[in-house]
């Protein structure tokens, strides 16, 4: 029951609150890829990258700020 954060997801960004006893939280960050390179080519028919990054203040406040 802690806290979790995950990151370099290309495809999701979000972040999960859970209450209860304790207030808790898990989020995927978005990544920051580069859509039009190569190393992305095998994605280009497929998802939009979440372009991003997640912030967390003080262990308790999560949110991804969104770049694209």
């Amino acid at each position: 029951m802690q806290s979790i954060v995950q990151g370099h997801r290309h495809t999701e960004m979000e972040v999960v609150h859970l209450t209860g006893k304790e207030h808790i939280f898990g989020m995927q960050t978005g990544c920051g890829v580069d859509a039009t390179s190569y190393a992305m080519a095998y994605a280009k028919n497929y998802k939009k990258p979440a372009l991003g990054v997640g912030i967390v203040i003080g262990g308790k406040v999560a949110f991804n700020y969104p770049m694209a």
